[in-house]
């Protein structure tokens, strides 16, 4: 992941999130058998928890891929708050065939009401 917050427009649903875990020495980490979720919160929008299940697209290299994840806030989130956009602090917890659990480096993805 980039150190800058991406965007991403509420509802889309063209727009996957691919993350690859690694270790500290910047090693994939081999998932087979494992299982990862993304996870997190927004202080823009702290009714709303974040808490799906991706999908090991490439296992034994550590390649997780979300899907549509524009569809994980809603433009009916944003307009109850009364807010056009919120930024999320997510982590990917990942889940090894142990089934031993950590959680990777923190980033962000601020959702962004639709432009019409």
């Amino acid at each position: 992941m980039s150190s800058g917050i991406e965007e991403v427009v509420v509802g889309a649903t063209k727009r996957n999130l691919v993350v690859q875990i690694v270790d500290e020495n910047s090693n994939p980490i081999d998932l087979q058998g494992g299982s990862v979720k993304l996870q997190g919160k927004s202080s823009d929008l702290p009714s709303v928890t974040i808490d799906v299940s991706g999908t090991l697209t490439s296992p034994a290299s550590g390649i997780a891929t979300f899907f549509s994840i524009g569809t994980l806030v809603t433009s009916a989130n944003l307009s109850e708050a009364g807010i056009t956009e919120a930024t999320f602090r997510l982590r990917v917890k990942y889940t090894d065939s142990q089934p031993k659990f950590d959680y990777g480096d923190e980033f962000q993805i601020k959702w962004v009401q639709t432009p019409v």
